[in-house]
């Protein structure tokens, strides 16, 4: 079961609309899927890069799928974008993502992190790695 589309629908919306104070403090609603509008502002947060492949146990199938957590700063530091990375880390390793109906989250890991200078922002982009496993019960 390829569930690309509902973990990026539940990652953006999680990050949207959960009481994620800090992060809304640090981006506000600037939290977007692979689709960013010109006029967002920075800092901000996309979803991207999603890369899905099978998951199967004895009694489900379903999905592991990759994605990046981008975030773009144009502060002069990298602490910006790190405090925003750690946030993001924070609200998704909570293992607790609210899925569409019928598809079950057996775990979200964080894989890594990495922060590099941008010179197209005039800032600084943070790259954060995970992993969400789901399965559906086979019948």
């Amino acid at each position: 079961m390829d569930h690309t589309l509902p973990v990026r629908q539940a990652v953006v919306e999680h990050l949207l609309e959960g009481a994620h104070t800090v992060l809304r403090a640090l981006v506000g609603t600037k939290v977007y899927g692979m689709f960013v509008p010109n006029s967002a502002g920075l800092p901000r947060v996309c979803y991207t890069g999603p890369d899905t492949v099978p998951y199967e146990d004895s009694c489900a199938v379903g999905s592991e799928v990759s994605f990046v957590l981008n975030v773009f700063s144009q502060s002069p530091t990298e602490d910006e974008c790190a405090a925003i990375a750690s946030e993001l880390i924070n609200i998704l390793d909570e293992d607790s993502l609210p899925l569409a109906d019928g598809i079950g989250l057996l775990g979200i890991d964080w894989i890594r992190t990495q922060i590099l200078p941008d010179e197209t922002c005039d800032g600084f982009r943070a790259v954060v790695d995970f992993v969400v496993t789901t399965r559906e019960t086979v019948s």
